[in-house]
């Protein structure tokens, strides 16, 4: 008779010495005080095949797909649960018709954006154009992408052109983004009264920025409404490096979202 302790139960087993089939036994508890305690048919075998016993209310080592020993249905793949719930989701959605316009463009609008100027040229036509489409895309080399409208004179100017610059103004002054939503006039070297200079590829560059960056056009995709330009960086300046540029949330502007008209 040896007492062992499995997994914190203390439980009493015999060994019995000649090979047999199951059998079942009952032993007192170790403290010799308590109830008779049931042991279930446990296999006896020589003691070259002996095998673990098994108790009633004691189960063998957690397996693979099971919790304490007792097996459990496997999970189902991550997969299947994102699938189901998107087909739900869609199922809803088509029970509300699409989903509205209204909720797109104030999802949309708070997407943190840049304001700036995007200067263009082609031939003796130049234009300026307000923007909040503006991001890095790689640091070697260093590219810039602006999304321009398909119908503004900017997308025009820029495909015909190969080039734009960015202009970044003071956040105090937001002004000239209300003045260049559209199209601009070209006079005596300014638009719209900003006096510009051009840039080494011939695109304007606003005399008044804090700072800006030329760039020339390497790709250009269009994407539905809007094509995404993206040119290197050929030239920048940071003209006044304490005053912090304009964003969208300086102004009452708003970008973004479903279809509306450009310039």
């Amino acid at each position: 008779m040896v007492s062992r302790n499995v997994w914190g139960i203390s439980m009493t087993v015999m060994t019995v010495t000649e090979p047999s089939s199951p059998r079942s036994f009952s032993q007192r508890s170790d403290t010799g005080t308590g109830p008779r305690t049931p042991v279930v048919a446990m296999r006896m075998f020589t003691p070259s095949r002996l095998e673990p016993p098994t108790a009633i209310g004691l189960a063998r080592p957690p397996e693979a797909g099971s919790r304490l020993g007792v097996r459990c249905a496997k999970p189902r793949a991550l997969g299947t649960v994102v699938e189901r719930n998107a087909e739900r989701r869609l199922s809803d959605s088509n029970s509300t018709d699409q989903l509205q316009d209204e909720v797109v463009n104030k999802a949309t609008w708070m997407i943190p954006n840049a304001l700036a100027l995007v200067g263009s040229r082609a031939g003796d036509e130049r234009n300026g154009m307000t923007t909040s489409w503006i991001t890095q895309l790689s640091m070697e080399p260093v590219l810039i992408g602006i999304g321009v409208d398909n119908e503004a004179i900017t997308h025009r100017l820029i495909t015909d052109g190969g080039s734009f610059t960015i202009n970044l103004w003071p956040s105090e002054d937001t002004r000239p983004f209300v003045k260049f939503s559209k199209p601009a006039t070209y006079e005596n070297g300014q638009l719209n009264g900003r006096p510009v200079s051009d840039g080494v590829t011939g695109a304007p560059i606003f005399d008044e920025a804090i700072a800006w960056i030329e760039c020339s056009v390497v790709q250009s995709h269009d994407l539905g409404t809007h094509t995404l330009f993206i040119g290197v960086v050929v030239a920048a300046d940071v003209r006044d490096p304490d005053r912090r540029a304009a964003a969208m949330s300086d102004t009452r502007m708003k970008y973004g979202g479903v279809k509306r008209g450009g310039h």
